[in-house]
């Protein structure tokens, strides 16, 4: 399916639904937004136990630090036992807390929504506090456990290294060894002296691990609250904009992917191209009004020019009109075209007299011949409830279509001509939902027009 086709298909037969889901989208998001509860927010700024950023990327990973903290269900339920709000839900107040990084510096700020402004300062300061409290509490153990562990590690070095000094002085005591064993006592001594080394190195350098995260604990920023949050004098502005674009967005989602899917259970054909490709036929015009009211005589006379260039080059003189069940009776419309057709014929019988009186035998014969062949060209109504036609093999069919139609019944319309034998000249549209009574918005031209041509198949003119 092309991707015309499928606009066509999805959003022109279905615009209705479309605009409906989009409306309704609308309407929810600004039903939501007057009848959500008014909410204050207050802020407090304060820092963290790090130190300052150097970029912007590492003052958001502050930020982020702080929030992953504060929205934590137990850091939250424990700021609203200290406001004596117990029965709140820590969920809930989560999903109404934001930090966000000022600028580069290490400073943060911690805003909560609430539906007073009182509360709202309230579980702010109580939040922060919680927030430096755990950020302490946690950077506090990590800091304890490892300068234990150095010391520890550092208190064994320092056994291992006096166990082996006692070794060393026990050789140097021995000074006078027996020659057959003065050899190993000198291979002992020089390892001994060797581990001695080694634990002097590592103790070395755990005591300079030691002495570096002193250093750094000592030089570590202190958390602390630089200002505290204050009741909000005004209610947050609603954002009714983003809310109805969003609204409006998931309307239109809704609305395209419902017409999508009713086009994939129910396909239709869309187009007066389109129908005449399903029918394997081509496209001999769109009448502007249904085919049971009268059709302006300019679209009727290029519809006939048309099908009598069809009709005569598949050499089928004989017409009939045949619509699908339910839709409007073509009968009118077989007496305007076939109004248009004597018409047509009238005027190269003129000539063919003409001619005759002064081209000779000759002209006359070619000029009689032809107006005989035009003369057969005839259009009449034709339903399939008839089940018969008087020439079959001379006889053509024009399906009166809508310019929408559901494939199903193109393809019962195709089956049934194919099965009788019948050939499909081509296809003639009109637009559904322009109706008008019969004669409106017709000029006195095209009444006079048709009211000779229909006289002049009667035999009245």
């Amino acid at each position: 399916m092309e991707l015309n086709d499928a606009l066509r298909r999805i959003v022109g037969l279905h615009w209705r639904l479309i605009v409906a889901c989009f409306a309704l989208g609308v309407a929810g998001a600004v039903a939501v937004d007057v009848r959500a509860a008014p909410v204050y927010t207050a802020s407090a700024r304060l820092v963290l136990d790090v130190q300052d950023p150097k970029s912007g990327a590492e003052s958001t990973a502050i930020a982020d630090t702080a929030k992953a903290i504060a929205t934590s269900p137990a850091v939250v339920a424990a700021a609203l036992h200290k406001v004596t709000r117990p029965e709140r839900d820590p969920a809930e107040v989560a999903r109404r807390i934001s930090v966000r990084a000022l600028g580069t510096s290490g400073v943060v700020e911690l805003s909560v929504g609430d539906r007073s402004a009182r509360g709202a300062a309230a579980i702010t300061n109580a939040l922060a506090d919680e927030l430096i409290a755990t950020r302490g509490r946690t950077n506090g153990r990590n800091y304890d456990r490892t300068l234990a562990a150095l010391r520890g590690r550092i208190r064994v070095l320092t056994t291992e290294a006096a166990r082996l000094d006692g070794k060393i002085a026990q050789l140097d005591a021995r000074a006078q060894a027996p020659p057959q064993r003065a050899g190993v006592v000198s291979a002992t001594r020089e390892d001994l002296m060797r581990a001695r080394e080694l634990v002097d190195e590592d103790r070395s350098s755990l005591e300079s691990r030691r002495d570096a995260l002193l250093t750094a604990h000592a030089l570590r920023a202190t958390p602390s609250i630089i200002s505290k949050a204050t009741a909000p004098p005004d209610v947050d502005p609603a954002n009714v904009l983003s809310n109805v674009i969003l609204g409006g967005f998931a309307g239109l989602i809704l609305g395209i992917g419902g017409a999508g899917l009713l086009e994939t259970v129910r396909p239709t054909t869309a187009g007066g191209n389109a129908i005449a490709r399903r029918l394997d036929t081509v496209h001999l015009g769109t009448l502007p009004f249904r085919p049971d009211l009268e059709q302006p005589s300019d679209r009727l006379a290029q519809i006939t020019a048309r099908l009598r260039l069809v009709a005569t080059a598949l050499e089928r003189p004989r017409v009939e009109l045949v619509t699908a069940d339910g839709l409007p009776d073509t009968a009118l419309l077989a007496q305007q075209l076939d109004a248009l057709a004597a018409g047509a014929v009238a005027e190269p019988a003129a000539r063919a007299g003409d001619g005759q009186a002064v081209g000779g035998a000759a002209g006359a014969t070619r000029a009689a011949s032809r107006t005989v062949e035009l003369s057969s060209f005839g259009v009449r109504s034709f339903g399939f409830h008839q089940l018969s036609l008087d020439d079959p093999a001379h006889t053509g069919l024009v399906p009166v279509l809508p310019t929408t139609l559901e494939q199903r019944r193109l393809d019962d319309l195709a089956e049934l001509a194919e099965s009788a034998s019948l050939r499909i000249l081509g296809v003639v549209t009109y637009v559904p939902s322009r109706r008008r009574h019969v004669g409106e918005n017709v000029t006195s031209e095209s009444r006079w027009t048709m009211r000779t041509l229909l006289g002049l198949r009667e035999g009245r003119v």
